[in-house]
This record gives C-alpha cells, sequence and structure tokens, in this order.
C-alpha cells in the first residue's frame, strides 16, 4: 500500500508491481544508456504525474543528470542492489544504498541536483516525475 510523507506525496508504491496494471497504462520503451532500459507509464486516473520503470543491468550506470526543470522528481527502489548518488547544488553529495529485502522510502530529487544509479546486481527501480517528463527534464552530464 502507498504510504504518503508529510506533504501528502505519494511513496512507496512500487512495493508492489502486481497493482501496476490497476493503476497505470504502458506507453512505450526506451533505450537511456547501455545496460539501461525505462518503461514509460501515464497513471490512469491523473495527468499530474507519470512513471517510469527504469531496468538496470547489473555493474551499468544510469546517466548522471542534472534536473532542470519539473515540481518533484521520485526515485523508488523497486528490486535489486544499488547506489544512488544525489549532489545538491551546494555541493554536498548524498549517497543511498539500496539491497533487495530492505525498505526504504522514495527519495525526492529536486531542481538543480544531480542524480546517479549504480547497479550492483540487477536493478529496478521506479522514478515518477510530477509533472509528466518531457525532453528537457533532465541534462545528461559526463561521469
Amino acid at each position: 500500500m502507498a504510504r504518503f510523507d508529510k506533504i501528502g506525496r505519494t511513496t512507496g508504491i512500487f512495493q508492489s508491481r502486481n497493482a501496476l496494471p490497476d493503476i497505470v497504462k504502458k506507453t512505450g520503451r526506451m533505450k537511456v544508456a547501455p545496460g539501461v532500459i525505462c518503461d514509460t507509464y501515464d497513471f490512469v486516473n491523473t495527468n499530474a504525474k507519470d512513471l517510469g520503470i527504469v531496468i538496470v543491468a547489473a555493474d551499468a550506470k544510469t546517466p548522471r543528470q542534472l534536473v532542470l526543470n519539473g515540481i518533484l522528481t521520485l526515485e523508488d527502489h523497486i528490486s535489486g542492489n544499488a547506489t544512488l548518488r544525489i549532489e545538491k547544488p551546494n555541493g554536498h553529495k548524498m549517497r543511498c544504498r539500496f539491497r533487495d529485502g530492505l525498505a526504504r522510502e522514495a527519495i525526492a530529487v529536486e531542481i538543480g541536483e544531480i542524480m546517479q544509479w549504480r547497479a550492483k546486481s540487477d536493478l529496478t527501480f521506479g522514478e515518477v516525475c510530477y509533472p509528466p517528463y518531457r525532453d528537457g527534464r533532465y541534462e545528461n552530464l559526463p561521469d
């Protein structure tokens, strides 16, 4: 079941992938980088957000991305062992480690922050974009 943070944003919605068909409709699939693909979904009852289910092969990583626009981006671990690195505009770096069987709240990534997932094993994570993703939301940066 979904949890809600202090301001009412849904977090933890990916704890059961079996529930996804009831709340979303698949809209496509794209190759993001070597070893990284993203299945895209629209939420059935709202156009305020959308969903990407990202699959990352073991030892692969997502592009290092600067968030340029949008209200909020939520990163939520589904399965696998991985690290999500977030760099704040002030230079502070945060490292969130995820493991199978260890539930965590979704991580909010805001405009001006840089994020990158690194998979230690096959990884699946969800990304909810408020408002829905559009080209130009992220800028891919060099490692």
